[in-house]
C-alpha cells in the first residue's frame, strides 16, 4: 500500500503502510490499497479509496480512532462497488474501542461540506474468521458491516443512519452483543437463507425494517428490543424458528396477520417465546 501522511504542509510517503512516527501523530493520515504485514491505525484516518487486508494481514485499530472515507468516490475504483470505498477485510481485523473512546467509519464531508446521507460510502465487508469489533460506531455506508464468511466479533457496537445495517451471507451465524441497529433506510439486518442470528440486549430501532430473511432462520434473542421500524419488525419469506426470552417485538408499523399479533403480545412475557413455523410468508412484530 502506498499512503501520505500530511503534517501541515510537508507530506511522509511510505513503501508500506505504517503509522510509527510520533511526530506525526495526531495528524490525518491518508490511505487506500492492500495490507499484507501488520498495521495499526490511530487518530484520524482518511480512507481516498478502498483498502484491502489480505489473508496474510493484520489491521488493529486503536480506542478514539476516527475513520474518514472519502464522500461518495473512491480511487481505486475496486471492490463491490467502484464510486464507494470500501474497507475489506480478508485477513485479520482488531477495531476495539472503549465506552469513552469508540472507533468511528464514517465519511468526510469534503470541502465545501456535503450534507451526508446513507450510501455515502460503502461500509466495511468481512471475510474472515478473526475479525474483532467492540465499541465502534458504523454511519452513513451502503451497508454497514456484510458478513461474507466466518463469525465475526461484535459487541457494543451501533450501526446508523447506513442504508442496511447489517448484511449476512448464506448460511453464517452471527451473532450480535449489547448493540444497536438505528435509522437504516432499509433493512437493519438482511440476510439470505439458512441463517443464525442471535441478539443479546441488543436494540433495533426505526429502520425501515428491522429484519429481513429469505429462508431458513434461526433466530434466537434475549434481552432485546424490535421497535418503531417504518414496516415489520422480522419478516421471513419461508420457514424460521424463532426463540424469544425478555424481549419486546412491538410499534412497528405495519399490521400482520393473527399469527404476528400473537406473537407480538406474547413476545415480551417473562419466560419468553419459542415459535417454529415451515409456511411460506411469515410477519413478526407488526403493530403496537
Amino acid at each position: 500500500m502506498t499512503t501520505q501522511i500530511k503534517h501541515h504542509v510537508v507530506a511522509l510517503m511510505l513503501g508500506v503502510l505504517s503509522y510509527a512516527c510520533p511526530a506525526l501523530q495526531g495528524q490525518i493520515s491518508f490511505v487506500s490499497g492492500e495490507i499484507s504485514g501488520s498495521e495499526t491505525w490511530s487518530g484520524t484516518i482518511a480512507m481516498v479509496g478502498d483498502v484491502t487486508v489480505k489473508p496474510t494481514g493484520s489491521l488493529t485499530i486503536l480506542p478514539g480512532t476516527r475513520i474518514e472515507a472519502d464522500w461518495r468516490s473512491d480511487e481505486m475504483a475496486g471492490g463491490t462497488n467502484q464510486n464507494r470505498i470500501e474497507l475489506i477485510v480478508q485477513g485479520a481485523l482488531s477495531a476495539e474501542g472503549t465506552e469513552g473512546a469508540p472507533i468511528v467509519f464514517t465519511v468526510f464531508p469534503g470541502n465545501p461540506p456535503q450534507t451526508l446521507a446513507a450510501g455515502d460510502w460503502y461500509g466495511l465487508r468481512v471475510a474472515s474468521q478473526q475479525v474483532r469489533l467492540r465499541h465502534c460506531v458504523v454511519e452513513y455506508g451502503t451497508v454497514g458491516l456484510s458478513v461474507e464468511s466466518g463469525d465475526p466479533l461484535i459487541e457494543h457496537c451501533r450501526f446508523e443512519k447506513n442504508q442496511r445495517g447489517l448484511l449476512v451471507g448464506a448460511g453464517l451465524e452471527v451473532t450480535l452483543s449489547q448493540s444497536e441497529v438505528v435509522g437504516s433506510t432499509g433493512v437493519g439486518i438482511q440476510g439470505s437463507r439458512d441463517g443464525k442470528l442471535t441478539l443479546e440486549g441488543c436494540r433495533l430501532l426505526r429502520n425501515s425494517q428491522g429484519i429481513e430473511w429469505v429462508r431458513d432462520l434461526i433466530l434466537t434473542g434475549s434481552g432485546s428490543v424490535i421497535s418503531s421500524n417504518t414496516q415489520y419488525g422480522v419478516l421471513v419469506q419461508r420457514k424460521f424458528d424463532l426463540t424469544l426470552t425478555g424481549c419486546e417485538v412491538r410499534g412497528n408499523g405495519l399490521t400482520g396477520c393473527a399469527e404476528s399479533r400473537r406473537l407480538v403480545r406474547h413476545g415480551g412475557q417473562p419466560g419468553g417465546l419459542h415459535h417454529r413455523h415451515t409456511g411460506r410468508r411469515v410477519i413478526i412484530g407488526t403493530g403496537t
